[in-house]
Parts: structure tokens; sequence; C-alpha cells
């Protein structure tokens, strides 16, 4: 009885694992599963088989081979179909190129048989087009850039507006500031615009006292640097500076796509803080 039921389990275990091959054509989890299962048994059926059947130590190894190829190649088989498309789908791409090429055919004719009039209004068309195209790529990405924010200031109801980018670039500080992307803020209040220049998270700027003699570095597009002032805030907060003269900076920002700020910082230097700034609406 043992020896049956040891040549019986060799012979389960292989077929286990050749008909989890075979499944795997159709549910990968299930055909691993069964693959799993076969080869978890298969070792110790085939041991006790070997006690009471002559199996050659060539017939092992071919064994062992012919379930991994089999395994190998029905799951390969698998793979490969999942990127073929069916015939409903290629009836469908048949059709949408045939519509295209229809349609680029039409296209051609009528171009072929308007006048020469014609021809160029349909060109100032297409540039019209791509220009406005333009033209709502640029808004969109203004509205990316600058972030608008009004407020009400609640000691004399007047209104404060706010006008937001943040830096493209993320500056790397060491311990224990951290890694800080930064903000370039234009405030309106009172008729009176500030600009502030904030980090995220944490760092130290120097040179922010009313005697310091340190300057920020300031790119506006491809220009020449410029050198501009800046101090800190009345609670004497080492994260945020103002820059100055700020109506000559805000003048310069509404033309300008792209900003650079050179900034010094406590024991990190001087590092370039990078801004998008295309499409600044202010009017203050």
């Amino acid at each position: 009885m043992e020896k049956v039921i040891s040549v019986v389990g060799f012979i389960a275990s292989l077929f286990i694992a050749l008909s989890g091959g075979i499944i795997m054509t159709a549910s990968i989890p299930i055909g691993l599963t069964l693959v799993a299962i076969a080869f978890l048994f298969f070792p110790y059926h085939w041991i006790e088989a070997t006690k009471h059947i002559k199996i050659t130590n060539t017939m092992r190894l071919i064994g062992v081979f012919s379930a991994i190829v089999m395994v190998s190649v029905f799951a390969m088989m698998d793979s490969n179909e999942s990127f073929v498309p069916t015939q409903e789908e290629k009836t469908m791409i048949d059709i949408y190129e045939e519509q295209k090429a229809k349609e680029a055919e039409a296209k051609r004719i009528a171009y072929e048989k308007m006048s020469d009039e014609e021809k160029l209004e349909l060109q100032e068309k297409e540039k019209a087009e791509i220009e406005r195209k333009k033209a709502e790529a640029k808004e969109a990405e203004a509205l990316r850039n600058w972030s608008i924010y009004r407020d009400i200031d609640a000691m004399d109801d007047s209104e404060v507006l706010y006008a937001i980018a943040e830096s493209e670039n993320e500056v790397k500080f060491g311990f224990p500031y951290g890694d800080n992307y930064f903000n370039l803020t234009i405030r309106n209040k009172n008729g009176k615009n500030d600009v502030l220049l904030k980090c995220t998270k944490s760092c130290q700027f120097i040179g922010q006292g009313p005697y310091d003699t340190e300057k920020l570095r300031i790119r506006f597009d491809s220009a020449p640097a410029e050198k501009y002032s800046y101090n800190g805030p009345a609670d004497y907060s080492s994260d945020v500076i103002f820059i100055k003269p700020a109506d000559k900076f805000v003048n310069k920002i509404k033309k300008a796509d792209t900003v650079k700020i050179e900034a010094p910082f406590y024991n990190e230097g001087r590092r370039i803080i990078e801004f998008n700034t295309y499409g600044l609406k202010w009017e203050k």
C-alpha cells in the first residue's frame, strides 16, 4: 500500500505542476498556486517513490527540467497573448484608421480645388488657431504659476491682496533644516507692496539686520543679475525676508517668465531659488 501511495503521489505532484502551468494561460494566480502546491509535496513523494521504482538520476533531471520548461512556456504564452488585440479590437482599429485616411484624402482634394486666395485664407486661419492654442497654454501656465488670494484686515476692514508662487527647485540644507521649497509672496496692503521670500519648512537667512550689508542677487529671465537689499520681519523670524525695493521688483517680475534669487543662509552659503513667474497680473 505504501508503494502505491508513494508512486501515485509522485505522479500526481508532477501532474499538478504541469496543470498549473497550463492554467496560467487563463489565470496566473491559480496556476502559480497549483505549481507551488505541487513543488511543496513533490520532493517527498519523489524520494519515497525511488524506494519502490527504479528511477535513474538522468530521469530525475529530465523530469525537473521538463516541469520547469512547461511552466515557463505556458507563462510566456500567457504574457504574449495578453498584448494581442482581439478580433473586435482589430476591427475597430481598422475602421478608425480607414476613417482618418478618408478624412485626410477629402481635405487634400478640397484643398486642391481651392483658389490661391482661399488657400491663403485657410493658412491664416490655421496660424490664428495655433496662436490661440498657444495663448490658452500660456494662460494655463499663468494659473499654475501664481495663486491669488484676497483677505480683509480685521482691524480696519481694508482689502489685502496676495500673489504667491512656489519655487521650482528644492533647496537641500543640512541638519536641522532639511530640504525646503520657497514661497515668493507679493502682498498689497493699504496701497503698499511688499515682497516676501519664505521657506516652507525651516531655514535661517542671514544678513537681515538694519546694519547688515548682505545683498540678494536676482536674475530676471536671461538679463544680468541685479543686487537687491532685504531685511527681516518685526518678530525677528529667520525663515522669511522682505525684498527691497518692492515696487522695482514687482515691475520687473511682471515682465519676466522666470526669476532666480540667490540668498545667503546660516552655515549653508549662498543658494539659488528658481521660480516660474510668467503671467502675473498685478495692477497695484
